[in-house]
């Protein structure tokens, strides 16, 4: 006895594809109409409305914080490490390794943009890492 597979036209596979990306397409919402969207921001503003800064504070504070333990145990001050930045990038570049206190303040200069409603300064990051 063989192990035989089903056997599936072209048109059911098609089919079957065709009716799972149009299942997560509607469950996501990733098009909206206009009154959907002003529906959005009516339950919820201060998601919908916040600005680049406040969206970046978000984002970090979401991922979390991590004190590294190398440091602490020698007893030096420590920066918290922002897991947002132990993720690879695309599988290829490796996460981003040190910088904590480059990390703080950015962090702390992102929050005093979003506390101040206002992004009066550009925030210039150079180099690989």
């Amino acid at each position: 006895m063989k192990n035989e597979r089903p056997s599936f036209s072209s048109s059911e596979i098609l089919g079957s594809i065709d009716q799972a990306v149009k299942k997560d397409f509607e469950t996501h919402r990733r098009i909206l109409s206009f009154e959907e969207y002003l529906g959005l921001i009516e339950e919820n503003p201060k998601l919908h409305t916040r600005g680049i800064a406040q969206y970046a504070v978000d984002m970090m504070d979401h991922f979390g914080t991590e004190t590294p333990v190398a440091a602490s145990d020698h007893g030096e001050h420590q920066h918290p490490r922002f897991k947002l930045f132990d993720f690879p990038i695309d599988g290829i570049a490796p996460k981003v390794v040190g910088h904590e206190s480059v990390q703080n303040h950015l962090y702390k200069t992102l929050k005093a943009f979003a506390r101040q409603g206002i992004n009066n300064k550009l925030i210039l990051l150079h180099g690989p890492n």
